[in-house]
């Protein structure tokens, strides 16, 4: 199945609006495709896939364009799913609607030393 067919309409033109904005913050740097393709060790065909908002360009590849316009944004989006910004699942938690999972049962008795 390939990643277009999992996504909704919103997400797929949300990945189409960063990939213009990416090719827009390229552009007003001045620089190439093929500069980016070098910058970021992937293909030029990749950059052109990723500012046309290709879901299956690897979320990494998109981290890494971001870090070059803003140093500061890869942190930024860990802060959007930081625990204490889940409103929706500390309140899912508090009321027992979250899912409990035991870490001793997804960890394999080989790496606890059984």
């Amino acid at each position: 199945m390939k990643a277009a067919d999992t996504l909704s309409y919103r997400d797929l033109q949300t990945l189409a609006m960063l990939g213009e904005r990416l090719r827009v913050a390229r552009q007003r740097r001045g620089q190439r495709i093929s500069d980016w393709a070098a910058s970021l060790t992937i293909s030029e065909n990749t950059v052109k896939r990723m500012e046309a908002g290709d879901p299956g360009v690897a979320l990494g590849t998109y981290v890494a364009a971001l870090s070059v316009i803003n140093p500061d944004l890869p942190r930024s989006l860990c802060d959007l799913v930081a625990p204490e910004s889940d409103h929706l699942g500390a309140d899912m938690s508090r009321f027992g609607r979250g899912a409990r999972v035991r870490i001793a049962s997804i960890v394999r008795p080989a790496l606890i030393g059984g």
